[in-house]
């Protein structure tokens, strides 16, 4: 499980973090800055896990300058969880 969130410190000077609070990669964080971020498993995912709940291409994170951040779930029978 992953939770994205407003990051207060600027973590690599980015504003969006993607925190992992489950599986391999637990206690795990990746900056996010503007522009859109795959989430899973690939190699070419920029937010990566070895989770083997998740596909290559899971999700879709899309971080506007305005900040309003979108998650869509691309595949997979995990759900996504937005809190």
């Amino acid at each position: 499980m992953a939770t994205t969130s407003r990051d207060t410190e600027r973590l690599d000077g980015a504003e969006w973090v993607c925190t992992w609070h489950t599986g391999p990669d637990a206690g795990a964080a990746q900056a996010m800055g503007v522009g859109r971020h795959l989430l899973g498993r690939a190699h070419t995912a920029e937010l990566r896990s070895d989770d083997p709940c998740l596909q290559a291409h899971h999700v879709l994170v899309e971080v506007p300058p305005t900040g309003e951040v979108t998650v869509t779930q691309l595949t997979g029978r995990a759900p996504i969880l937005v809190a």
